[in-house]
């Protein structure tokens, strides 16, 4: 079984779903919402193509940044095959009561915290994320953090503050696995924090030796493969599907299973 933990859904009815893109210019990464669009339908389909049983529906800040509506809709109408993962502002005092509205929306199972990409403060251990951090403790919601490897301290930090919580490390914080491992060995000893592995990390360079690399220091029960498409859309899903393949050629055949969806359904139940 394989489940891809990231994926991104963009609707064509912008009149519903106005997009929310910083850009245009099609030289920037953040502009993939404008000439890399992908339905929830669509994704279903190519997913079935795949190989791929379930997916994580995880908002698209690049696309519609804190209006969750499209990615909660299309997890709500697709329970066979998604769940989903909002976003809030930290920055904003009523992003708990928020996301606790949110959660009326049964296949809402994640909050993503985004950090080190807006004006003021919206760092992962600030009072405002305290307070989001608290209120996905209270309403059983993983919690993924977006950041990037310079941010690393003040998700240490939180994460240390809520170890009873699952965590999800986006992208590994896009440290690059190959040249700059020992940056991520202070999570090593935070056993509820969980690191997703990209396209975006296995892309670095050997994907089964960096599988390899950071199952041997965290654990294949603490590692979950996501996709990252359709912002990472330079080849098609299925070569993303392959590449998540081959990361597992140096791992044993239950470490492999662990690593396309034991972890995530432990995370997620509810995408058995």
């Amino acid at each position: 079984m394989i489940i891809d933990t990231h994926t991104h859904v963009v609707a064509t009815d912008e009149e519903r779903y106005p997009l929310r893109c910083s850009t245009t210019d099609p030289a920037d990464p953040s502009s993939w919402p404008l000439h890399a669009r992908v339905t929830a339908d669509e994704l279903a389909a190519q997913m079935q193509r795949c190989g791929v049983a379930r997916a994580c529906l995880v908002q698209g800040w690049a696309a519609y940044q804190f209006d969750n509506r499209y990615t909660l809709a299309a997890a709500e109408n697709d329970p066979a095959h998604f769940i989903s993962v909002c976003a809030v502002d930290t920055q904003d005092p009523q992003a708990p009561a928020q996301l606790e509205a949110m959660t009326a929306k049964p296949r809402l199972r994640g909050v993503r915290l985004v950090s080190g990409f807006m004006q003021g403060d919206d760092s992962l251990d600030s009072a405002g994320a305290q307070d989001v951090w608290d209120a996905a403790d209270r309403l059983g919601l993983v919690v993924a953090a977006f950041t990037l490897g310079d941010q690393l301290d003040s998700f240490i930090a939180a994460a240390r503050s809520h170890t009873q919580h699952a965590v999800v490390l986006d992208h590994c914080a896009f440290v690059d696995v190959a040249k700059d491992f020992e940056r991520l060995s202070p999570l090593a000893q935070l056993e509820n924090v969980h690191l997703k592995v990209s396209t975006r990390v296995l892309s670095q360079g050997d994907p089964a030796g960096i599988v390899r690399q950071l199952a041997d220091r965290f654990g294949a029960d603490r590692l979950l493969w996501g996709s990252d498409f359709p912002a990472s859309h330079e080849r098609g899903y299925g070569d993303w599907v392959a590449l998540a393949r081959a990361g597992t050629a140096k791992l044993s055949g239950d470490e492999a299973d662990q690593f396309l969806s034991g972890t995530a359904l432990e995370l997620w139940p509810e995408l058995a």
